[in-house]
């Protein structure tokens, strides 16, 4: 064999190489994940690629991305993007639909911001330590969402609940590498009953029947302004996270320095993605905390849940 033949074949096999350490990405622009085989394509894929150290925060994909009921969506170790009603890729409420309120709570880490806990307007809870270094390092409310516990033990492992994700602390660890993030994504898709191969698997004893309405508002701004316009947007599902429609919804609206005469909004319904926007006037004139009780009722069925934000200026 000759010296040119030998090192055109070096420089395949080394090229062969090179790329088997490289992101395979398809002609289209997704782009294929070997290590657990699926591929995450445009929108999704853009969102993941602009998000700092996303196989990180995120993980591999473990469903290619598809359609449900309700949505398109692809599921992540820790995360589930789908996209909105708008068009827009955003992170799932998982944090929020895996928390249990009445878990083993340790602390409630003061009531303010100090050098080494923070508390933002429309926050319940403050982040503190380790915690809060990942938080503000790793993408902060954009990503994580707002604090929805305080410190609590999960399986005495200690927790962080978040609406989009849950942080865990590992002091067996090295420094720099303590917390970490609980599988929402692997864990939401086991518990719905879909596998990892995006297909459903069937429940004999399932039922479409709605037997429980789950219930959480957004609101478009956590800090607004007097005399302002605010928009909550509320979904609706079911025992089986399933989109309810035709859910009776209204709010009332309870100022600081005025609980005890609530502003109501008019009755809106659902659409068929379980979701509804309502808009209101900010009324009150005083700075503070604005709490939202938003209930809904679907036949014989009534549920609440909660929300808030600040008149801040």
């Amino acid at each position: 064999m000759n010296i040119k033949n030998r090192l055109f074949q070096f420089l395949l096999i080394f090229s062969i190489i090179g790329l088997s350490n490289s992101p395979v990405m398809a002609q289209s622009g997704g782009r294929f994940f070997p290590e657990t085989n699926h591929w995450v394509e445009e929108p999704f894929l853009s969102f993941y690629q602009n998000t700092p150290s996303a196989e990180y925060i995120f993980g591999y994909p473990i469903t290619d991305a598809h359609e449900t009921s309700w949505a398109t969506v692809q599921y992540f170790q820790n995360v589930r993007l789908e996209i909105d009603p708008e068009g827009k890729v955003i992170i799932s409420p998982l944090g929020d639909l895996f928390y249990e309120p009445d878990a083993g709570i340790i602390s409630n880490q003061g009531k303010s911001s100090n050098s080494n806990c923070q508390k933002e307007f429309g926050w319940e809870f403050l982040i503190c330590f380790e915690f809060l270094d990942f938080f503000n390092t790793q993408g902060g409310e954009n990503i994580f969402g707002k604090p929805i516990s305080a410190l609590e033990y999960n399986n005495e492992i200690l927790v962080q609940n978040f609406i989009n994700a849950r942080f865990e602390w590992l002091p067996n660890q090295t420094d720099g590498h303590r917390v970490s993030l609980s599988n929402l994504g692997t864990m939401f898709l086991s518990a719905i009953g879909e596998n990892q191969d995006n297909e459903i698997i069937s429940n004999e004893n399932s039922s479409d029947v709605v037997e429980e309405l789950n219930i959480w508002g957004v609101v478009s701004k956590l800090v607004t302004s007097k005399d302002d316009l605010q928009t909550l947007t509320v979904y609706v599902r079911d025992q089986n996270n399933k989109p309810v429609k035709n859910v009776n919804l209204f709010v009332n609206i309870f100022y600081f320095n005025n609980s005890d005469n609530p502003q109501q909004t008019a009755p809106v319904f659902t659409n068929s993605n379980g979701l509804a926007k309502i808009d209101f006037p900010v009324l009150e004139n005083t700075i503070g905390e604005v709490q939202m009780i938003i209930v809904g009722n679907y036949k014989v069925i009534t549920q609440s849940t909660r929300s808030s934000f600040y008149i801040w200026y």
